[in-house]
């Protein structure tokens, strides 16, 4: 006797095709539609701290441990705009290192806090 001629005949591959498994076995499977299933609630988009909008991937800038548009990273006391990581924070504000935050929140006195050293009233 052959090998061929003991195993049975190999199944057809139904995965997938519930067709193949004939009629009397399509009724035996339950029905799924996908509409009904519940999708999972979109990310929610990071706001923008200056100006409150959704900061998209691509125009984000990470500084202060939040999202920015570059445009609104922007120094509090001269409107200078900043790079992540180039300059000073006071009360979760943005500020550039040198001259405006050295002059706000600095030493005061003559000969400190560099070129604006001194208080402008």
């Amino acid at each position: 006797m052959w090998l061929d001629q003991i195993s049975p005949p190999p199944h057809p591959d139904v995965r997938g095709r519930p067709e193949a498994l004939g009629p009397d076995l399509r009724t035996c499977l339950p029905t799924v539609s996908t509409s009904s299933l519940p999708r999972p609630p979109p990310a929610a988009m990071p706001k923008c701290p200056k100006c409150e909008k959704e900061v998209y991937f691509a125009e984000r800038v990470t500084s202060l441990g939040k999202d920015w548009h570059r445009p609104c990273l922007k120094c509090e006391k001269c409107n200078k705009t900043l790079t992540s990581g180039s300059h000073a924070e006071h009360e979760g504000k943005p500020y550039c290192n040198h001259p405006c935050y050295a002059a706000l929140f600095g030493p005061k006195g003559f000969g400190r806090g560099g070129a604006e050293s001194h208080t402008f009233k």
